[in-house]
């Protein structure tokens, strides 16, 4: 829920941010929206941790808001970086190391909330990342209603916020080279994990720990992009990404449930890895659409939940 939130808030935003000249010190800084992120996570953590008192419907609308918050950190982050180093390799090095976060971030999450569920509360997982706790409008259902409006607009502007017109071929192929790896990716992520707790019934702790070769790959990955785009055609770089993508789907899915971990399920940890950190310049609605189509797939071929395993295959 919160990845799927986290894909489909980060584009708009950043997208309606730079319409509107976010970026210009005079109005809120690149700063001031980084802070703004954080502190956002802290409330809707601190909700989702006390959801436990409530409701699963509660539970999965304080993740959704979750979600939200890196599309006040990604964008931002990624400004402030690019306006502290100069064109070069150092600046290409330090967007790589950059994008190594994504899966080293996501192992080191994994491993922490598997520790408080296994060993302690689950709630803690979220109470710990909360220091503040601050009721915040929720303004995402009110604009349901103006999305005809906003497409009516949008064709007749002079200015609009995405002008589609100005994307070349290549452009829109790259767009969605990125969009149908990232998709899978996502689809890699939910249902490894899945797979690795209940069909192979793991602990969550067991499960996080066999994930540690993602940040591991990731980081060696990020840091040979960094000296690879120096020496070799961006289209080069996106081949292999893609090939990663493919390659770590294909053995996840193939792997029998009582096979071993390390000749299948690790070698796929070890290429998603890579295709993570490769590929993690557009991520968003990508990883979104993509679960949602998987999520249809598996209520389809799970014969109303007998066969988990082919429904994750499927999936």
């Amino acid at each position: 829920m919160k990845k799927a939130a986290l894909s489909q808030s980060t584009a708009p935003l950043y997208i309606i941010g730079q319409s509107f000249g976010t970026s210009n010190p005079g109005h809120l800084s690149h700063k001031e929206f980084f802070v703004m992120g954080f502190l956002w996570l802290a409330l809707w953590s601190i909700l989702a941790g006390s959801s436990v008192y409530s409701t699963q419907i509660f539970f999965n609308f304080c993740r959704a808001f979750q979600g939200i918050r890196p599309a006040f950190l990604l964008p931002n982050s990624i400004a402030i970086l690019g306006r502290i180093y100069n064109s070069g390799r150092g600046k290409k090095m330090v967007f790589s190391i950059f994008g190594a976060t994504d899966p080293s971030g996501f192992v080191l999450g994994a491993v922490f909330s598997s520790i408080f569920g296994q060993l302690y509360w689950w709630p803690w997982a979220y109470w710990v990342m909360g220091i503040v706790c601050t009721l915040l409008a929720i303004a995402g259902n009110c604009g349901l209603p103006f999305l005809g409006l906003f497409g009516f607009v949008e064709s007749r502007a002079t200015y609009p916020l995405l002008p589609i017109f100005a994307l070349s071929k290549d452009a829109a192929f790259v767009l969605g080279c990125l969009a149908t790896g990232r998709s899978s990716f996502g689809i890699w992520t939910y249902y490894s994990e899945n797979s690795l707790e209940k069909s192979r019934e793991n602990s969550p702790l067991l499960a996080s720990a066999q994930f540690t070769p993602v940040a591991l790959s990731g980081l060696c990955a990020a840091l040979t992009t960094g000296y690879s785009m120096s020496c070799f055609h961006s289209s080069s770089v996106m081949m292999i990404a893609m090939l990663t993508f493919s390659i770590g789907g294909i053995l996840i899915a193939t792997a029998p449930v009582g096979h071993s971990y390390w000749a299948r399920t690790f070698v796929s940890l070890i290429h998603q890895g890579l295709a993570a950190s490769l590929g993690n310049t557009v991520i968003n609605y990508s990883i979104s659409i993509g679960l949602g189509f998987a999520g249809t797939i598996e209520s389809q071929v799970n014969e109303e939940g007998a066969d988990i395993p082919k429904a994750f295959r499927g999936a």
